[in-house]
This record gives C-alpha cells, sequence and structure tokens, in this order.
C-alpha cells in the first residue's frame, strides 16, 4: 500500500473522529435542554424550593445549559450539602441533591431557622419551633451535635427547655419554659444535667419560683429565688 493510500486513510479517519466528537459535544454541552429532573433528596427543602432558588422554574433558558454554574448555585444553597449536575446525551438535565440533616432550630426572637449539626443556619424561616424541637439562640460553637444528643439523652429534660445559649465560648445555658435560667458547667454537661433531673424529680425545682440554677460547681448547686 503506497503513501498516498496511507494518507487519505489517515485524513478520513481523523474527519470521522472529529465528526463524531462534535456530535457529542452538540449532544452533551452546546444543545438544548429539553427536560430537567431534580432528586432534591430528604431534608427542609423541596425540590420546587431548589428549582426556584436557581431560577429554573422562573424562565431561565437552559439552552447551552452551564452545568458548573449550576452545580455552583446549588451547592451555595445552605441547606445542600452535596449536589451532582449532569447533562446525558438525549438532552435531560439530571440534578441529584443531598440535603444537611436538620438537628435543632435557631431564633432571633422572631422567627426561627433549621440548624444543621455543624451549626450552619439554614436560611428559610419558619413561623414557630416544632414540638420537641432544641432551640439555640445567640452565637453558635461550629459543632452542637453533641449538645443537641446529650439533652435529647437525658429522658424528660426536653420538655421544660424554651431555649439554649452558648456563653463565654465555652458552656451553655439553659432557659425553661418559667423562666429559670439554668448556668451548667464547662465540662461533663451529661452529667450535671442527670443531677438536674435528680434534683426535679425529688424536689419538683423546676416548678419552684426560681429565677437562676448554678450548676458550674459539680460539689453543690447555687439557687436564685425571683424576687
Amino acid at each position: 500500500m503506497n503513501k498516498t493510500v496511507l494518507f487519505w486513510l489517515a485524513f478520513g479517519a481523523s474527519v470521522l473522529a472529529a465528526i463524531y466528537l462534535i456530535v457529542r459535544i452538540s449532544m452533551t454541552g452546546g444543545g438544548a435542554v429539553t427536560a430537567v429532573s431534580l432528586d432534591a433528596g430528604a431534608g427542609p427543602l423541596s425540590a420546587r424550593d431548589i428549582s426556584t432558588a436557581i431560577n429554573i422554574s422562573g424562565g431561565r433558558s437552559l439552552h447551552s445549559a452551564d452545568t458548573d454554574r449550576i452545580f455552583s448555585e446549588i451547592s451555595g444553597i445552605p441547606a445542600v450539602r452535596f449536589v451532582s449536575v449532569r447533562k446525558i446525551p438525549s438532552g435531560k438535565l439530571a440534578i441529584a441533591v443531598r440535603q444537611r440533616e436538620v438537628v435543632a432550630v435557631w431564633t432571633d426572637g422572631a422567627k426561627f431557622y433549621p440548624l444543621a449539626a455543624d451549626g450552619r443556619r439554614l436560611d428559610n424561616a419558619i413561623a414557630d419551633a416544632p414540638a420537641g424541637t432544641l432551640v439555640f439562640s445567640g452565637k453558635l460553637p461550629d459543632d452542637i451535635s453533641a449538645v443537641v444528643r446529650t439533652v435529647k439523652g437525658i429522658p424528660g429534660l426536653s420538655g421544660f427547655l424554651r431555649r439554649v445559649e452558648w456563653t463565654d465560648g465555652r458552656r451553655w445555658n439553659l432557659y425553661t419554659n418559667s423562666g429559670i435560667k439554668i448556668m451548667l458547667p464547662e465540662s461533663d454537661m451529661a452529667a450535671a444535667l442527670k443531677r438536674l433531673v435528680i434534683l426535679h424529680n425529688q424536689n419538683r425545682i423546676l416548678d419552684r419560683g426560681i429565677s437562676v440554677l448554678d450548676m458550674r460547681d459539680m460539689e453543690r448547686t447555687l439557687v436564685k429565688i425571683k424576687n
């Protein structure tokens, strides 16, 4: 086989490869998106919430859809932990979202905001805290999972609590529904809470006219009576 034949065979193969590549790009990158599939996963946001946030349902043209842009916009939603955006050759845009687990709520005194275990406050405010949900206020540490787990692990305690507040960057104060401020120690919070439950079971201390219970000293509990 002479060089001319080899040249034309190689040239033809190159042309076919180029055509195939162009077709693939037009199908997956530059072509119009014919449909959008959005799996929102479990969490505080619905598929409609997410599509509205990135303006898919608000008339945005998805011709030559920029998957990097959509990925960035969804990733920027505080409730989102993981997102995958794929263009399928059929023209379909497949979006899969995994949301952060809501473990408590935070309040500014007027509205309530869901909280993830890492202390991240989610944006979708609600009018009231769901029953049995631990309520935080003020500044938060980087991780609230331990205090949520500890409080919920003490039977009967959460029913007395109105809110929980991180104090001085090192310990927690609890505020009961009756207005008692409970000052907890920096360490061994669980032991202090168990002692609190024993005191209440024996003396109904959380039902009394008390303004402050200072439990920072593990050897004794200081009580301040309401004026």
